[in-house]
C-alpha cells in the first residue's frame, strides 16, 4: 500500500488530514450532546417545579376546605352553646325542633348529626 507524502501509517490505520475532520466531528458530537443535556436538565427542572407549585395550590385548596367545613361546624357547636346558655330548661323535643329549623341536611351535608345527650 502506497502512501502519499501527507499521510503516514500507523498500523492498519492511515491518518492524514482525515484525523483533523474527526477531531473536529467528535468535538461538534461532545458540544451538542453536552447542549441537548443542558436544556433536558432545564426542562426537567422547569417540569419538576411546575409539579410542586400544583401540588402547593392543591394542599392550600385542599386546606381551605377543611378550614371553612371546620369553622363552619364551631358556628353551628356555638350557634347549640347559645341556645343551651339562653334557656333555663331544655327537652328532647325542644332540641330536636332547634336541630331540625337550623336545616343543617341542606345546608351542611357532611354534618352527620347532633344529639342532645341527657
Amino acid at each position: 500500500m502506497s502512501t502519499s507524502p501527507n499521510h503516514r501509517q500507523n498500523g492498519d490505520f492511515i491518518t492524514g488530514t482525515g484525523g483533523s475532520s474527526l477531531s473536529w466531528a467528535l468535538l461538534v458530537s461532545i458540544l451538542m450532546l453536552t447542549i441537548t443535556f443542558w436544556y433536558w436538565h432545564g426542562a426537567k427542572n422547569e417540569t419538576i417545579e411546575k409539579r410542586q407549585h400544583s401540588f402547593d395550590l392543591e394542599v392550600d385548596r385542599i386546606n381551605r376546605g377543611i378550614q371553612d367545613r371546620l369553622a363552619t361546624y364551631e358556628l353551628v357547636l356555638r350557634g347549640i352553646q347559645g341556645y343551651f346558655a339562653g334557656s333555663a330548661q331544655i327537652n328532647r323535643d325542644e332540641f330536636f325542633a332547634y336541630t331540625q329549623a337550623l336545616q343543617l341536611s341542606v345546608s351542611e351535608p357532611g354534618l352527620q348529626g347532633i344529639a342532645l345527650v341527657m
